[in-house]
């Protein structure tokens, strides 16, 4: 099940990015929660030094809580991909930055990330989800400077 995407202009880097969210499969209530978020298009050259936020709201424009800390338990409401400043190839130029700000490389206990060199796209993959499906109205991506 797809919650939703949409493509992205960057004045940062000035590519066209494709954004997908999908879901987990419904659990025993036939509740699905935002598991994967495929980020397509970012040319790493183009975009280097950049860094990009994304942010989930429901449909009233309240910013969601994407997943809790495995750490502290509190709740995150963004994904941070960070492209290295000099970027050796497409596959290994993001990496992840945590709740904490900390670079994570390709992911810790709360997300993971992975290339899909067939696809040219990033997946950003939530261990322990808690944004449903039904919280999901619209989402926003910042881009900034490392």
């Amino acid at each position: 099940m797809e919650f939703g995407q949409g493509i992205i202009q960057f004045s940062a880097c000035s590519q066209y990015v494709n954004v997908d969210f999908n879901s987990t499969a419904p659990d025993g209530q036939g509740v699905q929660y935002l598991k994967t978020i495929k980020i397509q298009g970012i040319d790493a050259k183009k975009c280097s030094g950049t860094t990009f936020t994304i942010q989930i709201y429901n449909s009233s424009k309240v910013l969601q809580k994407i997943y809790n800390d495995a750490t502290t338990s509190l709740g995150v409401n963004f994904i941070k991909l960070s492209i290295a400043n000099t970027p050796i190839n497409q596959a290994t130029a993001a990496s992840l930055i945590n709740a904490a700000g900390a670079n994570v490389g390709n992911g810790d206990a709360n997300e993971s990330l992975t290339y899909d060199t067939a696809s040219g796209a990033y997946w950003v993959t939530i261990t322990n989800p808690v944004l449903t499906e039904g919280n999901v109205g619209s989402f926003t991506v910042q881009s900034a400077s490392n």
